[in-house]
């Protein structure tokens, strides 16, 4: 692929780009791809489920979880008093292993490491991921705070969200996925992720073009 670095300098686009994205498609200082969409996972929250639970203040900022177990207890608290879920997580179709990748590397789980002779091995059985599942179990059968049935892929979790069936949802940002289903715009909010045990980290998407070195 062609190396776009001058180009990108010339026309004014390498100082419109995220210098941490621009950073994620660079080599040795020069850069190969343009990133044409970026995200980053994200806490939605429905403000009116958060007003009626206690959970936003009067300047309209909302009580953010610190943890995630702050989180769990949260939606706990909002399922007692709204009588809806509290909390959504994505579990079907590809969306499993995606949050799982998230709320794991914040419990400390690495998922992979590099042997001595540079071949990468899976390190899924360890005491990190096991603490990471028994959170995940723990939403429904200790906090009781997701829906009853949790197999629910990313539109199914949209629309219990936008329709004021759940009040906060794990994804990245989805304003343009709720305007279908005439979300009000005052209740859609969204807030950092919580931190994990051992890390507060968020995980990074997004689509990347890149442009062949003999164009």
């Amino acid at each position: 692929v062609a190396d776009l670095t001058d180009v990108m300098k010339e026309t004014g686009y390498w100082d419109n780009i995220n210098p941490r994205l621009r950073e994620l498609c660079s080599v040795d200082g020069k850069v190969y791809a343009l990133p044409t969409n970026a995200y980053a996972l994200g806490v939605s929250y429905n403000t009116k489920l958060f007003e009626q639970a206690g959970y936003m203040s009067e300047d309209g900022t909302p009580k953010q979880p610190k943890t995630w177990y702050e989180l769990a207890e949260m939606a706990q608290h909002i399922k007692e008093v709204t009588g809806v879920p509290g909390f959504v997580l994505e579990t079907a179709k590809n969306c499993g292993g995606w949050f799982m990748s998230n709320i794991g590397w914040s419990f400390g789980v690495d998922w992979m490491e590099q042997d001595k002779d540079g071949k990468w091995i899976a390190t899924f059985d360890t005491p990190e991921a096991v603490e990471a599942l028994q959170f995940i179990k723990d939403l429904k059968w200790k906090y009781n705070c997701v829906p009853a049935n949790n197999i629910i892929d990313q539109e199914e979790a949209t629309k219990l969200y936008a329709t004021g069936q759940a009040a906060m949802v794990l994804d990245g940002p989805i304003y343009n996925r709720v305007v279908k289903y005439e979300m009000d715009p005052n209740d859609y909010g969204i807030m950092t992720l919580p931190a994990g045990p051992k890390k507060h980290v968020a995980l990074l998407g997004g689509t990347l073009t890149c442009v062949p070195s003999n164009a």
